[in-house]
């Protein structure tokens, strides 16, 4: 005796299987959408319908190929149609029963629903509709599919991005984008400049190219660092002797830029007034 889930996506595989080959290749998603059976119910059923004999499964190329080898002549215990529970389609699409041979007038029918994720879904073609038992017949009418919770939200995922703006905090991505940016960009002149005029005010001389290819290296990020430590060294231990100011032919003043000349001219460091 099969059970209803077993039977559902028996039914599905009859009516998506070849009148004469009795071949048919759905994914696993397209059996759960057709039988109403969740997805990672599906291969369950599909190995108890091999271990039946109702189904072979060959392995192909690229899909799996699945063979009908024979119809069920039982009804599972308990198992109703979806008629006989009373539920009934937003949209139902109807399919013609007929005997004669086929005609323009007996084509496959879309059915079309405007409820659950799934929204289309082909019923059988007349030509396996004329084979299959009445009670495969009435099993083919589908299971209310119900949401898979693994499955996203089909409306977030199609959300457009006028209804997600409001749920994105713009003010984040543009704090993360700037520390981004001050880890990653290297100092400006104005900055090497300032750190030049520092450590000659500071009385250590003339820059090694050594110290200048270190500055030049350096990060705005880096740079705040190096900034701050110089400053609480300088509060901690006083300014120091430093410079002493421009004389005849200083190289050391050649070495300042101009705001720097203008510090070494009153006697102050970047950062401090004296009067």
């Amino acid at each position: 005796m099969l059970h209803p889930r077993e039977f559902a996506v028996y039914a599905a595989l009859l009516s998506r299987a070849d009148a004469r080959t009795r071949e048919c290749y759905p994914s696993y998603g397209t059996l759960a959408s057709d039988s109403g059976v969740a997805r990672r119910q599906v291969g369950f059923a599909l190995a108890e319908l091999i271990d039946e004999g109702l189904v072979s499964k060959r392995l192909g190329r690229s899909v799996n190929r699945y063979i009908v080898e024979r119809f069920a002549d039982v009804r599972p215990e308990g198992f109703r149609s979806r008629f006989e529970r009373g539920d009934r389609l937003a949209v139902r699409a109807t399919v013609r029963e007929t005997h004669s041979a086929p005609s323009d007038d007996v084509d496959t029918v879309r059915e079309t629903r405007s409820e659950g994720p799934d929204t289309v879904r082909e019923t059988p073609s007349a030509e396996c509709a004329i084979s299959t038992p009445q009670s495969a017949r009435d099993a083919l009418e589908p299971y209310p599919v119900e949401p898979d919770p693994e499955e996203p939200s089909r409306v977030h995922r199609d959300a457009t991005h006028a209804e997600t703006d409001d749920d994105v905090d713009v003010s984040a991505f543009e704090a993360a984008a700037a520390t981004s940016a001050a880890t990653t960009t290297r100092i400006t002149d104005r900055q090497f400049a300032l750190l030049n005029d520092w450590c000659i005010l500071a009385g250590f001389g003339t820059p090694s190219d050594r110290t200048v290819a270190w500055m030049r290296s350096l990060t705005v990020e880096q740079f705040e660092g190096v900034k701050r430590n110089w400053m609480r060294e300088r509060d901690s231990r006083g300014r120091g002797p430093g410079y002493d100011g421009p004389g005849a032919g200083d190289a050391e003043y050649e070495h300042l830029s101009a705001r720097g000349k203008q510090w070494a001219d009153v006697g102050c460091m970047p950062g401090e007034m004296r009067r």
